[in-house]
This record gives C-alpha cells, structure tokens and sequence, in this order.
C-alpha cells in the first residue's frame, strides 16, 4: 500500500480528470459463475501460465502436474454445502466469503483481463490496481464510460462499476484522494455509516491487544496522511474515538506520543518522551532465586 501511495501522490496529472474508478471494493461483483451454459473458466490460462518453466513448481517446492491443480481448485470451489436458515444447499461454484483463495483468484482473474487488455493498448496511461479497486484517469466522463463497456465486455462472468469524483474527492481504498492543481494528496477516510465502534477498553481481552488496536489505527493514520496537518486532525478523531471507549487518557496521549516520536526518530526503541509526576509510587517486584542468606540479605537493601 505504502508503495501504492507513493506512485499516486509522485503522479504529474497535467490535465487529466481525477477519480475514475471502475473497480470498488463495494460496488465490483461477479454474476454468472453458477450459470451452466459451456462458459470458458475466468481462470483457464491462468493454469496454463502457472506452469510456465515450472514455475509454481520450483516456487512452492511441488511436484505436481497442471491437471492436478485444476481438479484441487475445483474441488475447493465447486460443489461445497453450506447452511443458511436452517437449510443445506450445494455452492456450484465460487468460493466461499472469506476463503484465503478468494483475493487469490480474484487477483489472478483480473491479472489476465488486464493483460488483455494491455495487449490491446487499451488500458489507460494511469491505470494503478489495489486488489479489486482500481484507479484510472480518462480525459472526460465519455472516455471513462467507454473503457467502462470495454471492461464489461472481457469476460461474461464479471460486471464492473464506476465511481465518478466529486469536488475533486474520490474514497478510494480507506483513503480519500484530493486533487490540488496537478498533485493528490490522500488522507483517511471514513464512511458516513461509521460508528467508530471498536474493542472497548472494558471488554475481557489482554491490554497488550488493546494498545496494539490503538497504535494500528495511528500507523495507519500517519501512512495514509500526505501532510502533517492532516495526520494531525486524524489523531485528534482518534482521540476522540478511543475516549468514548473508555480507553484512559493518559494511555492514549502515552502511546500517541511514543509513536510520533518513533516516527520522527525513525527508531521504535525510543522511548516516550512524557513529564514524569515524582509524586507516583513505582512497584518493582524482583524474582530472586539464589540462597536463603543471601535473600536476607538483599530484602534489607529493598526495605
């Protein structure tokens, strides 16, 4: 992703149009793959070139052949049961949400569309993927609605839909995108349906996981904020956010300035650089394992 951002916001975009967008996340989807008519599989040359100088072979340390994989696909992605209201029904095909062989496929399937498509220099001159959401310039609305049908006519078994910018704004991949004169800039973005309802520091799960969920959200916040303002802002929101969670105040501010410090510095190891109360009482408990004098000993030195 960190390599994504870097091409987007480096990108000179003259007069090009901001926002094209045929492939969302939430509006790209496969129809058809159940129908039973002598349909070409999405991923049939996909076996073929896995096999290229036995590459899959020597890269998983394998040894087997290409009909192999293709009934091992099959059998993972074909005739599967599955419950839903009580009732058993046979999947056809497609596998299920969540398997691990779904952004795999997915890849793979729209890897050899856009080889196509490259083949036949009609791609455009921007044209960056991140999994299924896709990113491209077109010169007006017409050209973009015309790559549009070019895309819908690759292959049956999929549909494709667009996203337009509007006031030079375009979400894209929990990021949102800003065209300012011939640059991008890119902060976080959040869905108007987001209720910033996360792990609630009162719930039963080891704190260790609570600060991590806190430093995750920072880290992202600082690699999708192009300036420092807005990675700012970000962190005030998160603030925010992780009050009404009832994460305590000095935890948040504790692990907010370990991080922006680690980041300035470059050096995780560096510690956080907060006023220290000498009014606070430290515990230090001492696991002491040697001879009964010497115990003795050193508890008089403690006390």
């Amino acid at each position: 992703m960190a390599s994504f951002m870097n091409r987007l916001t480096e990108w000179q975009w003259a007069h090009h149009c901001i926002g094209r967008r045929p492939i969302s996340k939430w509006q790209y989807h496969s129809v058809g793959l159940s129908d039973k008519r002598n349909r070409q599989s999405p991923l049939a040359g996909s076996y073929e070139k896995a096999f290229v100088n036995n590459w899959f072979n020597e890269t998983h340390k394998l040894n087997i052949t290409q009909p192999d994989l293709i009934q091992l696909l099959e059998v993972a992605t074909k005739k599967q049961l599955f419950q839903f209201d009580g009732k058993l029904y046979e999947q056809t095909d497609r596998v299920a949400m969540g398997s691990p062989l779904g952004p795999l496929m997915a890849n793979a399937f729209l890897c050899s569309i856009e080889e196509k498509l490259e083949h036949n220099n009609k791609l455009p001159e921007f044209y960056r993927r991140y999994v299924d959401d896709t990113l491209a310039t077109m010169k007006d609305v017409p050209a973009a609605e015309v790559f549009l049908t070019t895309l819908n006519n690759c292959h049956p078994s999929i549909n494709f839909t667009m996203e337009l910018a509007s006031d030079n704004k375009l979400p894209f991949t929990g990021m949102e995108i800003l065209k300012k004169g011939h640059k991008l800039e890119t902060s976080v973005y959040r869905k108007p349906t987001n209720t910033g309802l996360l792990l609630h520091h009162q719930s039963h799960v080891d704190k260790r996981y609570k600060k991590s969920l806190v430093k995750t959200t920072l880290n992202r916040a600082f690699h999708l904020s192009f300036t420092w303002e807005s990675f700012v802002t970000e962190c005030d929101r998160l603030k925010l956010m992780f009050t009404n969670l009832k994460y305590p105040e000095s935890l948040i501010n504790s692990i907010v300035s370990h991080f922006v410090t680690s980041m300035m510095t470059k050096d995780p190891l560096v510690p956080p650089q907060l006023p220290v109360n000498k009014d606070t009482v430290h515990r230090v408990v001492l696991a002491i394992s040697f001879g009964r004098i010497l115990r003795k000993s050193v508890r008089k030195q403690l006390v």
